[in-house]
């Protein structure tokens, strides 16, 4: 069923999809090549989410959350990646921790309960899940990222 946040999330999946297109056309160098995986990447992101928003299946929920997350730990190394060559890092040390967690983590996220141990239904709308200790892991993940990326962002455009 429909509702307001599944349908947010569907526009931000059109959206990231027609932006990846344009880059896909127009891709000229390894910043739109970067630019062009993060959109996609984040456009699989919203659909999944969506689509865990619109089914009326608690399972069904469960297992579309575990692909939106398993997209999600992409999206935000991505974002780092594409910072990395925007603003032309020399160091890849940064690199190396970003995605040896994400091989470590990929794959127990969707295969078992690491990040999506049950749902609950929220808002009379839709189904939501639960923290797990690998949802912690996943936000520690996410302030390294995050605080790699904009000191070196900010630094770049001084």
């Amino acid at each position: 069923m429909m509702n307001p946040s599944a349908i947010s999330s569907l526009l931000v999946a059109i959206f990231c999809f027609a932006l990846a297109l344009f880059l896909y056309k127009n891709c000229r160098n390894k910043v739109h090549l970067y630019w062009l995986l993060f959109n996609l990447v984040v456009g699989f992101w919203a659909l999944f989410s969506a689509f865990a928003k619109m089914t009326t299946s608690a399972e069904l929920s469960i297992i579309y959350w575990r692909w939106a997350y398993f997209f999600c730990f992409f999206l935000f190394s991505l974002f780092y990646h594409f910072i990395h060559v925007f603003c032309r890092v020399k160091s890849r040390i940064h690199l190396y921790v970003i995605y040896s967690f994400l091989i470590v983590f990929c794959l127990p996220t969707l295969t078992t309960n690491f990040m999506v141990n049950s749902v609950f239904y929220v808002f009379d709308s839709f189904y939501y899940n639960q923290g797990t200790f690998g949802f912690s892991l996943f936000m520690f993940y996410l302030v390294y990222i995050l605080s790699c990326a904009f000191p070196t962002l900010f630094k770049y455009v001084k």
